[in-house]
């Protein structure tokens, strides 16, 4: 005969297991579209590989900055999902269109200033210690990525809208679009196909600005014209709407800054081993990058849940939410990590011939996919965060941990005891660590208090 605690914890567990189930149907489609964004970098990766070693390393370089203002675009935009989840869960389909306009807004505006800013950053980038062939060779990519961040930044508030109001798989599926079409756009303008100019590294950087235009056309063709959605092309903007929308945008935003700047910077510091460390870290960042796509779906799934759950009332509801993500991200992103560990070698020979490349690949392969597993946990703890709108809190430890701790600790391991490319990543580990733990216990204590006064 079961005793009290557990019958507890058998309920408590099919209850958990109930709850993953539910994230797992939701964050399966965002994943997907996520894949279908950040598949550029790996597919550029794999099609830029046979043309040599400096155009990895631009990539390289390139990449890893604009994961920086990629990152602070998706925090920008993210309310959209929030909100909107929130006023599904509450019924009120009046405030979604509202949503949706003055999120377009000011995610747009945010894309023009982050294109912006980084076009005003070529200039500079032969002054933090890069080679000075990949310097020669970067600019016209660098523009063209950095003006893909424009239709970037208008599809992810249509694709973040369309997950919080249940049509996720829609979403995905037209959020690929723009990864299926770049490969031949690519093939066509990397390699002078079928009569095109052969424009080697311009022409992936033409092609992902192509294919991203495209993207958004086909996401927004969808929402004017489909059946239970239909939100007409022009409308109304509400000034105080927007204005809280960008209240809780900018921390959002700043969060993801925090991280993405981080990683920005370790590409950076890792250009300073020169062109073949570059060229390492581009395929292993942009396998990272795929593999990252997973928790960070589930961060989603989770976020628009527990606002769905708040908007409904439903507060019991939200802390089981949390953990069940927990749950699910350790079971999704373990084999991934562990594949990363055990297997770099055949992982290396799919996307590099040189050997010298190879040999530094395995080893930062395993690097970062151990820390894949840690950051899969930080992701969805500041996204069941992010569901609460707790914004301010997680801010502060995001800055705290990749400025005060990974960023001093990735040079001390780097360059200080000599562990190159290699210990640079190791002390980012360090930092996603320190602010997995501190989110975590961020999100027992607040749904600790939602359940005893519901707000």
């Amino acid at each position: 005969m079961k005793t009290g605690w557990t019958e507890r914890l058998a309920r408590n567990l099919a209850f958990t297991v109930r709850e993953m189930v539910t994230l797992a149907r939701l964050s399966a489609p965002i994943t997907l579209g996520l894949l279908g964004g950040s598949a550029f970098s790996a597919i550029d990766s794999y099609m830029l590989s046979p043309i040599g070693e400096l155009a990895l390393a631009c990539a390289s370089l390139t990449n890893s900055v604009l994961i920086i203002f990629c990152s602070a675009i998706f925090g920008l935009a993210s309310p959209v999902g929030i909100l909107a989840g929130n006023a599904y869960g509450a019924r009120q389909s009046e405030l979604i269109e509202n949503v949706y306009r003055n999120g377009l807004v000011v995610a747009l505006f945010g894309g023009l200033t982050l294109a912006t800013i980084m076009l005003a950053l070529l200039p500079f980038m032969g002054h933090v210690g890069q080679p000075s062939e990949v310097i020669t060779a970067l600019p016209e990519y660098w523009v063209a990525m950095a003006l893909s961040l424009i239709p970037y930044s208008m599809s992810m508030v249509i694709k973040l809208l369309l997950d919080s109001i249940g049509q996720p798989w829609i979403s995905a599926l037209l959020s690929l679009l723009p990864a299926v079409v770049v490969v031949p756009l690519n093939w066509l303008l990397i390699y002078g196909n079928w009569g095109f100019p052969a424009l080697g590294l311009v022409g992936a950087g033409i092609a992902t600005l192509i294919a991203q235009v495209f993207g958004y056309f086909v996401l927004r063709l969808y929402l004017r014209y489909a059946d239970g959605v239909a939100i007409p092309m022009f409308g109304g903007i509400d000034r105080a709407r927007m204005i809280e929308f960008a209240r809780h945008g900018l921390p959002m935003s700043l969060q993801y800054l925090a991280e993405s700047g981080a990683i920005g910077v370790i590409g950076i510091l890792i250009g300073l081993f020169g062109s073949v460390a570059l060229a390492a870290n581009q395929v292993a960042l942009s396998l990272g990058e795929l593999v990252y796509m997973i928790p960070l779906g589930v961060a989603g799934a989770v976020g628009i849940l527990i606002a769905q759950a708040t908007g409904e009332g439903a507060y019991a509801r939200v802390r089981s939410l949390g953990v069940a993500s927990f749950a699910l991200v350790m079971l999704t992103t373990l084999p991934f990590g562990a594949a990363m560990m055990m297997f770099g070698k055949e992982i290396a020979a799919l996307f590099v011939l040189d050997g010298e490349v190879a040999s530094l690949l395995i080893v930062m392969l395993a690097t970062i996919g151990a820390i894949q597993i840690v950051d899969g946990l930080q992701s969805v703890a500041l996204g069941a965060l992010r569901g609460l709108l707790d914004n301010r809190w997680p801010t502060a430890v995001a800055l705290i941990a990749y400025w005060a701790v990974a960023m001093p600790m990735s040079i001390v391991l780097g360059f200080a005891l000599h562990l190159g490319p290699v210990g640079v990543w190791s002390g980012f580990g360090f930092g996603v660590l320190f602010a997995t733990l501190l989110l975590a216990y961020r999100f027992m204590q607040q749904t600790r208090q939602l359940a005893v006064t519901g707000n």
